[in-house]
Order: structure tokens, then C-alpha cells, then sequence
């Protein structure tokens, strides 16, 4: 899961039955990061969905996928939330 979950297409996600899911809800685009507990255990995972907005521009390269800059922030901010744990 680890850098390989960020759709900014939802219909190029292999898995047939998150996609499925996915689409039934009416998500375009897909991204999502685990989180972890400091002993290393998956405890969530943080998504995030564009349903009814297009993706900001400055969060995609020129052939529509999520920029390296857009992965790292994004992971970065979830890393954050391990505090609360």
C-alpha cells in the first residue's frame, strides 16, 4: 500500500471490487496512506476522495498522475497523526 495508493483516475485502479466500491459512491480520484502505531502495527488508514471537485491542478504532472511533491506532503501530514495514537 505503501506510495502505490493514489488514483487521480479511479477507473485505472486494479482492484475490481475497491473500484467497484469506489465508483458506486461516486469518487473520481483516490488516495490513501496507513498509519501506524510507534510499535509498527497498522491502525488506520487515511484517505482521501474527490467526489464532487476536480483535483487542484498544482497537486497533478502533465500526465494526470499525483506529483512526487502531492505523495510526500500528503504521507508526511499523515505521519503526523501518529501522536494521537
Amino acid at each position: 500500500m505503501n506510495g502505490k495508493m493514489f488514483f487521480s483516475d479511479i477507473s485505472k485502479m486494479d482492484d475490481i471490487g475497491l473500484r467497484s466500491l469506489a465508483q458506486s459512491n461516486g469518487t473520481k480520484s483516490h488516495c490513501a496512506v496507513p498509519i501506524y502505531d510507534k510499535q509498527g502495527h497498522l491502525v488506520s488508514i487515511l484517505c482521501l476522495d474527490w467526489v464532487w471537485s476536480e483535483i487542484p491542478k498544482e497537486f497533478l504532472k502533465k500526465d494526470g498522475s499525483f506529483t512526487q511533491d502531492f505523495i510526500e506532503e500528503f504521507s508526511k501530514d499523515a505521519d503526523t497523526l501518529d501522536t494521537y495514537l
